[in-house]
């Protein structure tokens, strides 16, 4: 994903989704200045 995109990902226990769940991995960003947002929804 590039910078300013918004990402849909389904976790391991959305239904028919067992053992597929996405793992977050971002590049570290400590000492940069950046910023990073990570927003959780569980509904």
């Amino acid at each position: 994903m590039q910078t300013g995109w918004v990402g849909l990902m389904k976790g391991a226990i959305y239904p028919d989704n067992r053992a597929l769940g996405l793992v977050h991995r971002s590049p570290p960003i400590a000492g940069t200045g950046e910023t990073r947002i990570l927003y959780c929804l569980d509904a």
